[in-house]
């Protein structure tokens, strides 16, 4: 079996990267490297939600080098065995 390249990584959302992409700080107890806290899944999945505006930002074009094809998401059922071919895969913070 050969596989083309692709990249697959977990990373923590911070609170400041939060704040970098959505323009606000949702947490009860602000610290910027901390993790992000009081989101819910529309938060992050949801239209114009954090996802969205991951994948409109500077972030994503500082990471795809010109891919674009590159996206940040969420792993599927069938995502998170079988990762696409060169995306970048997030998760829901805990």
């Amino acid at each position: 079996m050969e596989l083309a390249g692709f990249f697959i990584s977990t990373t923590p959302v911070t609170q400041a990267l939060w704040e970098r992409v959505t323009g606000a700080n949702p947490a009860v107890r602000p610290d910027p490297q901390g993790p992000v806290e009081n989101v819910s899944w529309e938060h992050l999945t949801g239209q114009s939600g954090f996802l969205d505006r991951l994948n409109a930002s500077e972030v994503l074009s500082s990471v795809a080098a010109g891919d674009a094809a590159m996206r940040f998401r969420l792993p599927s059922a069938v995502g998170a065995s079988l990762p696409s071919p060169r995306t970048p895969i997030s998760r829901k913070p805990q």
